[in-house]
């Protein structure tokens, strides 16, 4: 019969430790060179304890064992396998055997800033505990608590720890930048798309189409040989920009879904703040190109003074993460106007933001948060706008194929 050994991670070094003297290994550098002061990070505190975890006490008949915060009882003497404690029993022996504190009487102490993560999550480390209070040390920073929230359900997500990243709340108009194991970059407000985001499977979809996606949905098709769209619908119209953005306006496109992004591209481009890099293009995880991007503020009067607004009610420069609840009563003021959304789905941003970010921005997620009170946190989304993007109710992107030119858009 196989037996398993099961150590903890201080257990096992202190056995590796043990097996390196006995049969006397020896450790190289880097260099292939033998390191004679090579040392375990063994912490010496926890050593002491793994070595009393196994407890007695006079007159009990039952003995009891210690791992980590797990608990475990057996009657003395009679060598059987240990038995995990549960509940209230392990708090008793966790209070009354090793003067520890019970779970559950810490885990009542964690304030709850936050609405609990979703259950498909991705979550690989941590729990409820740690999310709230990563959230609430975010809170302590001046970051508004729906960003606190998203934030810390984030950096529970190891998939993502090593990765740059970018939180945008469409509800309170801002935009943060994270770099690798999410240290604060920058903030900035934005002026942001025109519509509220859709919870309608066909406009999600349509949305999400490139610009080039949106031309071919109109009736235009790319002629080679003329060099310009023609009319497929054979009513001699002629193709101009303004006729697809005012198709965004009519079937109210003008936002992102809620979802994850990534920044597939960095670019400049005319008519937008900022003389070098001032754009970084996005396109869903599976690859798909989009219209939206993150741009510097386009120029044109009624962007520029609603972005100033904005910024003096803001206060803080973009290397402090703090947002005055003032701020938040200017936006949730307006929320159901068009006051300080005014694009056609773009996140506008001044050019010192972009500057700032450009480093980490290449390959970098972007979570685009829900625009509800609830129901905001932000999960895996690229098998959902595959399904989207093959929807019988919408054109499937991939059938465009080659039929019109690389043409990259943004307002």
């Amino acid at each position: 019969m196989k037996k398993v050994l099961i150590l903890s991670e201080n257990e096992l070094k202190i056995l590796i430790k043990k097996v390196l003297k006995e049969y006397n290994f020896r450790v190289r550098n880097k260099n292939g060179d033998v390191d004679s002061t090579f040392e375990f990070p063994i912490n010496k505190k926890q050593d002491t304890i793994l070595q009393e975890q196994v407890k007695q006490v006079s007159g009990d008949p039952y003995e009891y064992r210690k791992e980590g915060n797990i608990y475990y009882t057996r009657k003395k003497g009679l060598n059987k396998p240990w038995i995990k404690a549960t509940g209230k029993a392990a708090e008793a022996i966790a209070s009354k055997i090793y003067g520890v504190k019970s779970q559950s009487g810490s885990t009542r102490s964690v304030k709850t800033y936050c609405e609990p993560y979703p259950k498909t999550s991705d979550v690989l480390w941590g729990g409820p505990e740690q999310y709230q209070k990563l959230a609430s040390d975010l809170r302590t920073k001046g970051i508004p608590n729906r960003l606190a929230c998203e934030i810390s359900f984030i950096k529970l997500r190891l998939n993502y720890k090593t990765k740059s990243f970018f939180v945008y709340d469409p509800r309170q108009n801002l935009l943060y930048c994270f770099g690798p194991l999410g240290a604060f970059i920058a903030k900035t407000t934005t002026v942001d798309g025109a519509n509220v985001q859709s919870q309608d499977a066909k406009i999600i979809a349509q949305s999400l189409w490139s610009y080039q996606q949106k031309v071919e949905n109109l009736g235009f098709v790319w002629d080679p040989k003329t060099a310009s769209y023609a009319d497929k619908s054979n009513k001699n119209r002629t193709y101009s920009r303004s006729a697809v953005f005012d198709d965004l306006e009519k079937n109210l496109l003008r936002f992102i879904p809620k979802g994850i992004y990534t920044i597939k591209g960095l670019d400049k481009l005319q008519g937008y703040e900022g003389d070098g890099t001032n754009v970084f293009w996005l396109s869903t995880l599976d690859g798909g190109k989009m219209m939206q991007a993150i741009h510097g503020i386009v120029n044109s009067p009624d962007r520029i003074e609603a972005f100033e607004t904005l910024r003096k009610s803001l206060g803080s420069s973009i290397n402090s993460p703090q947002v005055p609840e003032s701020y938040i009563n200017l936006v949730e003021k307006y929320l159901e106007t068009d006051r300080f959304n005014k694009s056609y789905g773009c996140l506008n941003v001044p050019a010192e933001f972009i500057q700032k970010t450009i480093p980490y921005a290449q390959g970098a997620m972007v979570f685009v948060m829900g625009e509800g009170q609830e129901n905001y946190l932000v999960q895996n989304s690229s098998e959902f706008f595959q399904k989207m993007g093959q929807s019988e109710d919408c054109v499937d992107p991939s059938s465009l194929g080659n039929q019109l030119p690389e043409i990259n858009s943004v307002a």
